[in-house]
Parts: structure tokens; sequence; C-alpha cells
């Protein structure tokens, strides 16, 4: 990220608090806050894909085999509807739902466990 794009304090990263958890550990862990960009201090298809299988997947590793799913709402940007992608949460049992514009609090959410990530919203159906 070159220093005139930079949008996001060193300070702000460093004074964050990690979120306590039990996901699919199978007992409470500790998970710290992630930030990612690209060299425009955005997120393209290929970054979007990327921190999503490295960041929020690994949270879930058993979703799959367990017959469960996870449903994701993302706030609407470049790579929600990336269908390699789609695919591939599919076969790990994620649903990718990227919210209309401008309206990510006026949608109802009709799955239950809900935890809130920056522009992520991320919903465990039973």
């Amino acid at each position: 990220v070159q220093s005139d794009n930079i949008r996001l304090s060193v300070n702000f990263l460093m004074n964050s608090r990690s979120v306590r958890g039990g996901f699919e550990f199978g007992e409470v862990r500790e998970v710290g806050m992630t930030v990612r960009a690209n060299a425009n201090a955005g997120m393209d298809t290929k970054e979007f894909a990327k921190y999503f299988f490295e960041t929020i997947v690994p949270l879930y590793p058993d979703t799959a085999e367990t017959g469960q799913r996870v449903a994701v709402i993302v706030d609407i940007g470049p790579g929600r509807v990336n269908v390699d992608m789609l695919a591939r949460l599919r076969i790990r049992g994620f649903y990718l739902i990227p919210q209309v514009f401008q309206t990510p609090r006026m949608l109802p959410k009709p799955l239950t466990r809900t935890m809130i990530y920056s522009s992520l919203s991320i919903e465990r159906t039973r």
C-alpha cells in the first residue's frame, strides 16, 4: 500500500482487541482482527477471495463434513459474484450473500448465530 493511499491508522490496529469465540474449534479461542488491501488500498476480486479463504473459512473448518452451512452477508463490491469463488465456497458449505447497495441495516436477518466483521456478517445455520 502506498503511503498516500493509507486510510487506516496503525495506532488503531495496535489498540484493537481480539474476538473471543468458539467458532468450530471446539473451544473458545481469541482471533485477531484482520485488515487486507491491494496496492490501491482497496479490495479487488483477487484480494477478496484471498482474504475470505485465508481468514473466514478457517473459522469453520468442519462445516462441509458436518452438513452444516455458513451464510456470509457481505457489502457490495468487486468479487462478490465471482462464480469460481462461489463454487469453491459452496463445496465447503459457505453461502456468500452480497447486500443490496446502501441497505445493510434494512434487510431482515433470516438465520441465526450472527457475528459481525466490519463489512461482513456471518450467520450459521444448524
